[in-house]
């Protein structure tokens, strides 16, 4: 008290906390109430007063236990469970995906007879015409001895239906309906015996037998299996041939030594009349395709995913506030954007490497075509992943990307003639014809590159049409759970007790929001001025 009987608790109060002055305390004109925010004062013990880094809300500190700590054993569980079902599932996925895989190449020489193959017999009524080509055809019905491991698919063709050399190159090569054709020289027989007949020494063995293939169609096939197979069949038939020959010949000219003077000046008439010439019509001149063909489509799926992961990462900051038009707009708009120079950048990776674009267009025109197809499949690939990824959400879209590669890859690498029938079904998939279409642009093989389009195209297609029904939909149930939320937080809003400071008796108001809670606020709600805590 001072010597005037005030009281001093307000200048106490006033060094603490902001003042205002008030008009005095009227009954009818109450001083309006102020909301207090309640805060807990900071503890200053237990384990954050030790750890700087402070513990998470069940009491565990942070950067400070072993894995087999006991205080961990909740947090362990939940961590095994989920890597043990993460384990599983990926487990699962394998075994259901790489076997597909696996089985593009399991017993490939068992279905070799799938590659077809012509004999033209243009020497029908000499030995050598009949000799081999009753040859091919016992090996394609097993009755070879020995018994190669697998066989060609060999047909007799005449020669009239087979057509001109230039016909069957085109049969070969640009058609691609045969693989193999194999040329039996027209009169080879009389050829060979006016030859020895003459002594004439311009006779060409090679002209006799001359098979027909396109490498590039695959390489794989034509190195691994066909040529292989020529070789093995067409080895031994022009070996027991020419002994054949040799033996008949020397039987009939015992004695004759004009005949035999001939064969001194011809003597590749008698030594091996019958060789054989091989012609690539489209040979596969730079292993480095391989890399633009199959793994490079590898890649082109994981450039997709990777940008889809990062497109849904990015667009949760803005969807939100879009309007759902706005938003499918975005959704597809952008990644038809964005592939235009990540397909770009792909595509330029290769002209380093000197690869073959000027194979049947221009240079230039080659390589601006290769990055269409590029476009195009990335569009074909790249927005499959966009779709699957609204409902699989970036968590989960492993669950497509993996089974996405391995269906597409496992038809692009050998021919289906090798394969289970069921493979047949690469014939609408997007890698598949990437790599026919990169395969026309560099080497030349059989046109079909607006087939090849339309299937990108139609994948594209299929994909604009998905993705914005999926994104529809979990848009809406998006919507939804905001208005559930919304709802609930109105319903607790009014549920909330407001806590107000009024005065029951004169004074003045001395606390503000922005003043310390220690300072206005003590056990059991009482204030510093001898008022008290109201609840409204």
């Amino acid at each position: 008290m001072t010597s005037n009987g005030t009281s001093e608790s307000p200048k106490l109060l006033r060094r603490s906390t902001t003042v205002h002055s008030t008009p005095a305390f009227n009954p009818q004109s109450p001083p309006k109430p102020r909301r207090l925010h309640l805060l807990p004062p900071p503890s200053h013990h237990g384990p954050a007063a030790t750890n700087p880094y402070g513990t998470n809300q069940h009491g565990i500190q942070k950067y400070h236990h072993g894995f087999f700590d006991p205080s961990l054993a909740p947090l362990r569980a939940a961590y095994m469970k989920i890597m043990g079902m993460m384990t599983i599932v990926i487990v699962l996925i394998l075994w259901a995906c790489l076997p597909l895989y696996w089985g593009s190449f399991w017993l490939e020489l068992t279905h070799s007879p799938g590659l077809n193959a012509w004999v033209v017999n243009r020497d029908p009524n000499g030995l050598i015409g009949q000799f081999v080509t009753q040859a091919m055809v016992n090996s394609s019905h097993g009755m070879w001895d020995p018994i190669p491991e697998g066989h060609l698919g060999w047909q007799v063709v005449s020669p009239s239906q087979a057509g001109s050399d230039q016909d069957i190159e085109d049969a070969v090569a640009v058609h691609e309906t045969v693989w193999v054709v194999l040329v039996i020289q027209e009169n080879a027989t009389a050829i060979l015996e006016e030859a020895r007949a003459n002594g004439d020494p311009s006779y060409d063995p090679t002209k006799v037998l001359t098979w027909y293939f396109s490498e590039a169609r695959n390489e794989i096939a034509t190195d691994t299996i066909i040529q292989e197979l020529i070789d093995y069949i067409l080895g031994l038939t022009s070996a027991r041939l020419n002994t054949l020959l040799a033996a008949e010949y020397l039987q009939q000219i015992q004695g004759n030594v004009t005949a035999l003077a001939n064969l001194a000046q011809a003597p590749q008439t008698i030594s091996g009349p019958v060789s054989i010439t091989m012609v690539n019509l489209r040979p596969y001149t730079d292993p480095t395709a391989l890399a633009v063909e199959l793994v490079g489509s590898i890649y082109l799926i994981i450039v997709a995913f990777i940008w889809s992961n990062g497109h849904a990462q990015a667009r949760m900051l803005i969807s939100p506030h879009l309007r759902t038009r706005s938003y499918l707009i975005l959704r597809i708009v952008a990644p038809l954007i964005s592939y235009l120079p990540l397909s770009l950048a792909f595509s330029m990776i290769s002209l380093p490497f000197k690869l073959p674009f000027d194979g049947k267009y221009s240079y230039a025109g080659g390589f601006f075509l290769y990055w269409c197809y590029c476009y195009l499949a990335m569009c074909a690939l790249g927005l499959a992943i966009e779709a699957m990824i609204t409902l699989l959400t970036p968590r989960f879209a492993f669950l497509f990307l993996i089974p996405w590669i391995i269906t597409n890859v496992s038809v692009a690498q050998t021919p289906f003639e090798l394969g289970a029938w069921f493979y047949r079904y690469g014939y609408g998939f997007p890698v598949f014809n990437l790599a026919q279409a990169v395969r026309t642009i560099l080497f030349n093989t059989r046109n079909a590159l607006g087939l090849n389009a339309a299937v990108l195209l139609s994948w594209a297609g299929l994909s604009l049409i998905t993705m914005p029904t999926f994104t529809l939909l979990m848009r809406s149930l998006e919507m939804r759970k905001a208005r559930k939320e919304i709802r609930e937080a109105n319903v607790a809003r009014k549920e909330n007790v407001d806590v107000d400071v009024g005065y029951e008796g004169g004074g003045t108001l001395a606390q503000e929001d922005t003043a310390s809670d220690s300072d206005v606020v003590e056990r059991g709600g009482k204030v510093a001025n001898g008022g008290s805590l109201t609840g409204v």
